[in-house]
């Protein structure tokens, strides 16, 4: 699966949800369909999506998950539909 289709795919997923959806880093790695490895190294080099915490774990907000796939594809020049 290449990038765009990668993009496309979660962003379909996560339109099931509401933006205050919590998600845990093997979710969102799903989602990508990416690596949980991958997903932590973006986010300990401050890539990636937008992470909270809550309890001491990481916890991504749907909204935030949202709104990273779409500057992503803005960055990209993949349309939107």
């Amino acid at each position: 699966m290449d990038e765009v289709e990668r993009f496309r795919l979660a962003d379909e997923q996560a339109r099931l949800l509401g933006d205050d959806a919590m998600l845990r880093p093997l979710k969102v790695s799903e989602l990508l369909d990416i690596s949980p490895r991958t997903l932590e190294a973006w986010r300990r080099r401050g890539r990636g999506p937008k992470w909270s915490k809550i309890g001491g774990r990481p916890v991504m907000f749907l909204g935030d998950l949202r709104a990273w796939l779409r500057n992503e594809r803005l960055s990209k020049g993949i349309c939107a539909n």
